[in-house]
């Protein structure tokens, strides 16, 4: 069981209403477990989470809401995410390690290059606070890597050793956590290496679990010096990137510049056992720089659920979010587990969660634009004009839970801001909802 909730605040005027709203959700939602539960929200690109054991005489919903009360009575100047769950155990104990949202690695300081569409193919640098959360619904069972199953106890190994940070806890939820992390890789040099290491070079050499038990993974110390080398040509094409008249004409002679560099390091560069000799060292290593020039241009939100889904075996109701996205784009991914998104656009919020039900919170609130900051009673709405609630011009996805779907929600002032990455040919798949919502901004795939 276990289950998803949240929202999107969108218009500033309704944040005197998101604490009735996600109490109501909680509420709702802890009919498929209430033994804990967990909030997280961002505020100037941090990720503030909250989270609780429920006792054998207290109220799960007033303990979470109490401990949350101060991000929940801010003042909001940006649109703003909270990412709830609330949880039944089922492959771990129902104490605090189990509970949602769950983090891999702690927040981290980051190099984070955005797209300028200013310009032509410009990206700028600014420090960044990196981090990623989660909720899941759901079991992780196995995921395909290298065409090799790894169990979530091979995960469990696995992923420290890549991502270079211990295991959190020994649940399964975590592992989805670490390879969302993996996968998020967006304007991020070190990420991106990362990813193009694991799914581009090693893919000319043995399973990850043999190179992980021969102690041939790349080390935090040979990550960081390939790192180095992106980074270097990458400051250099920055600093005249006249000669590439378009994006794709950037990542086009980027990777051929990275393919060249790399060889000419190659001797620097620890590579496998199994990928000795000179045709396979070569192969790898331009498998090692297009999937991470790739990595570095695609791999938002978006893509790095689509990658988890594609080689993840069990069943999901995920919600992702992360610090570098916090007021621009939220992403919610089902198979095998139910999840739901409600767009209410005269209200100014989004809902969403495992139970269809909870995300019917907002349909008697009044649109933000109305006086009152607290849900009307059902007589006023009764006197009320249809349109004078949120439920006249409401509308629901049920995402696809039988084939899998992930939605995609950027929030409507997005396009006025740099985005971490550019447009990229990746997501030229994506069709929008055939309804104006959320400002016209929400797509699916």
């Amino acid at each position: 069981m276990c289950g998803n909730f949240g929202l999107l605040l969108l218009d500033l005027a309704a944040s005197g209403r998101i604490d009735d709203l996600l109490a109501t959700m909680l509420r709702v939602t802890m009919a498929r477990g209430a033994q804990s539960a967990g909030l997280v929200t961002y505020k100037d690109g941090k990720g503030t989470r909250k989270r609780v054991v429920n006792g054998k005489r207290t109220d799960l919903c007033d303990k979470l809401m109490q401990m949350f009360s101060r991000e929940l009575s801010r003042t909001f100047t940006r649109p703003t995410i909270f990412q709830g769950h609330t949880r039944f155990a089922t492959t771990s104990i129902a104490g605090f390690d189990g509970c949602h949202p769950h983090q891999f690695s702690p927040p981290r300081q980051a190099e984070v290059w955005r797209y300028d569409p200013a310009t032509k193919a410009t990206f700028k640098p600014n420090t960044c606070n990196l981090e990623t959360f989660i909720t899941h619904n759901g079991d992780l069972e196995f995921f395909e890597l290298q065409e090799v199953l790894i169990p979530l106890s091979g995960l469990q190994a696995l992923l420290p050793a890549l991502l270079h940070s211990p295991l959190p806890n020994s649940g399964d939820s975590v592992c989805a956590a670490g390879l969302l992390e993996l996968m998020r890789t967006a304007g991020v040099w070190k990420d991106s290496v990362r990813f193009g290491y694991v799914f581009g070079a090693l893919k000319w050499a043995a399973s990850p679990m043999v190179l992980l038990n021969n102690n041939e993974l790349w080390s935090a110390q040979s990550l960081a010096r390939v790192t180095a080398l992106f980074e270097e040509e990458w400051k250099k094409v920055m600093a005249r990137s006249e000669e590439a008249a378009s994006l794709g004409a950037l990542r086009e002679l980027f990777t051929s510049t990275m393919q060249d560099t790399l060889r000419e390091h190659a001797a620097a560069i620890p590579m496998p056992s199994s990928g000795e000799g000179a045709q396979v060292g070569c192969e790898m290593l331009n498998a090692l720089a297009a999937a991470a020039v790739d990595a570095f241009f695609d791999n938002g939100l978006l893509r790095a659920s689509r990658i988890f889904l594609e080689g993840a075996m069990g069943s999901f109701g995920l919600v992702l979010s992360t610090s570098l996205e916090a007021d621009s784009e939220l992403v919610v991914a089902a198979r095998g587990q139910t999840m739901s998104i409600a767009f209410y656009p005269d209200t100014g919020v989004v809902l969403f969660g495992s139970e269809a039900a909870a995300t019917k919170a907002a349909m008697q609130v009044p649109s933000a634009d109305a006086a009152p900051k607290k849900p009307i009673s059902q007589a006023e709405i009764d006197l009320e004009a249809p349109q004078a609630t949120a439920a006249a011009q409401s509308l629901r996805l049920d995402l696809d839970d039988v084939n899998g779907e992930v939605c995609r929600s950027p929030l409507p002032h997005m396009a006025a801001a740099p985005t971490t990455y550019g447009r990229s040919p990746y997501h030229k798949w994506l069709q929008p909802l055939p309804h104006t919502v959320a400002g016209g901004a929400a797509a699916v795939g």
